[in-house]
């Protein structure tokens, strides 16, 4: 739907094409499975229809995601869609004066990007006025924002590869 698969192109007369999703969304594995166990699934107790989405989008657009505010280490319990491979997932980090570390509401672990999530100054959902906000939907931007980038200056290059190019990239964060 997001690439253009929702009727759009004929009321706009153009194709539409994605090169960058941001998905600023966040479930955690046990949250899903408990669901599940209370008779009560949820949209996410079935990845497979995402799964199958970002199958057929991978070499035409980057995934992105926040993920996730609940402070767990990936190894304990992922967090989703941020745990899917293909997608790069963005941990939110506060920029002290000493060095860069991780927010302590942040999923943390084995995830791919950290970025300025803490703090934030936006337009605030609701109301006409700006303030800052925290969390790991506010660093996923910044990432989708590079992906962007790097789309505009290697218009040939796969989305997949831009994924690796995102992943590439290293810095110092201290992780718990």
């Amino acid at each position: 739907w997001l690439c253009g698969e929702n009727g759009l192109e004929a009321r706009l007369g153009h194709k539409l094409e994605c090169s960058v999703i941001n998905m600023s969304i966040s479930i955690l594995k046990s949250a899903i499975d408990e669901a599940v166990n209370k008779g009560r699934p949820t949209s996410w107790s079935n990845l497979t229809k995402l799964q199958g989405a970002i199958n057929d989008y991978v070499e035409k657009a980057v995934f992105v995601s926040a993920a996730g505010n609940n402070g767990k280490d990936k190894k304990n319990d992922m967090s989703y869609p941020a745990s899917i491979t293909e997608i790069v997932s963005v941990m939110n980090y506060v920029n002290g004066s000493d060095s860069a570390r991780l927010n302590s509401t942040s999923n943390f672990g084995d995830y791919d990007l950290a970025a300025p999530g803490t703090n934030v100054y936006l337009s605030m959902s609701g109301t006409n006025s700006y303030g800052p906000d925290t969390g790991t939907s506010m660093s996923a931007p910044f990432v989708s924002m590079l992906a962007a980038m790097l789309k505009l200056r290697y218009p040939t290059v796969t989305a997949s590869k831009l994924t690796q190019m995102l992943r590439g990239h290293e810095s110092k964060i201290t992780m718990r």
